[in-house]
């Protein structure tokens, strides 16, 4: 290696020890040799990189990885504001909304997202649903705000739960209609839609949020953010148990490190840092539904919903 290529692998581990939460489980005197070991022919940044990835694979948090240049730069400029593969429908008198997971960093694209799902939530309302399902199965994570600023009608303002690292707690909260970080409303929520949709009843009435192994990272934010949420049960499968906060590190020719340096903890401060259990366990049976309301899942929490006191008939 030369010196510059040598200084940008050290710039990258030196970066992934300072910040990553796994820091001090880490040999580092051998996995910094090994990298040099792997990169010793490298004549360029993008010749480091397989030893990058060896090095965030060394934290064993299941949940760093290593976003190529190429990668990076086209989820960034990702401008479709239209195209998110939502679903909605209403069913037995329950309104289901499905949110899946969302890349992008475009302010118009995330402002697009947060406003198709409260389409759905307004035009399930207009129906006089008598409770909700939120599937969350296939969502297997990105950006945690949308998909929270989205669900905001549901929740109503407070915090929803804490990302907990050495370094402190930090709440991600719904605030005046938008989702962020921080402790009160200050006009620097991540997401907020274009105009916030308010319901009223719609955050006391009951939720079934649907799990499933897929649903990962940022999906498992939104379904900790349910927890402890009054009138509200999961049904389905243990997600994937990625409930770990990932801070993303940009190396300068563009690349991405996702480094994960805190766990997450639901509103009550219990910590996660494994997979989400949901609270009554529902297996799928891949391809059996040919219809929305065949789904088992579906099933098992309009049962329940229609046990609350809001769908009693």
């Amino acid at each position: 290696m030369d010196d510059a290529t040598r200084n940008y692998l050290d710039d990258a581990i030196e970066k992934v020890q300072r910040d990553a939460m796994n820091s001090d489980k880490v040999d580092w005197p051998r996995v910094r040799a090994q990298a040099y070991a792997l990169a010793q022919d490298a004549a360029n940044a993008a010749d480091t990189h397989d030893a990058i990835r060896f090095v965030l694979r060394s934290l064993s948090d299941g949940h760093s990885y290593f976003i190529a240049p190429n990668t990076a730069k086209q989820t960034q400029a990702n401008s479709n504001a239209e195209k998110f593969d939502l679903a909605s429908a209403t069913i037995a008198g329950k309104g289901y909304v499905s949110v899946p997971g969302y890349t992008g960093n475009l302010s118009a694209r995330r402002t697009g997202f947060v406003d198709a799902i409260q389409t759905n939530i307004k035009a399930r309302a207009a129906d006089n649903v008598c409770g909700w399902i939120v599937d969350l199965r296939e969502n297997t994570g990105g950006s945690m705000h949308p998909m929270l600023a989205g669900l905001a009608p549901l929740f109503g303002d407070g915090a929803l739960g804490l990302l907990v690292s050495p370094k402190g707690n930090k709440p991600w909260r719904i605030a005046n209609g938008g989702s962020g970080f921080g402790e009160a409303a200050d006009g620097s929520n991540d997401a907020r839609a274009t105009r916030p949709l308010i319901l009223n009843g719609a955050i006391a009435a009951p939720v079934a949020v649907l799990l499933g192994p897929k649903t990962a990272s940022s999906g498992e934010i939104v379904a900790v953010s349910f927890v402890g949420r009054p009138n509200t049960r999961s049904f389905g499968e243990p997600t994937r148990g990625q409930t770990t906060g990932n801070s993303s590190i940009e190396l300068t020719d563009g690349a991405v490190m996702a480094v994960t340096t805190s766990i997450y903890a639901d509103r009550n401060g219990k910590r996660y840092g494994g997979k989400v259990i949901p609270d009554e366990p529902v297996r799928s049976v891949s391809g059996a539904a040919t219809r929305i309301q065949d789904d088992a899942l579906i099933e098992a929490a309009i049962k329940w919903l229609d046990d609350q006191r809001a769908c009693k008939k």
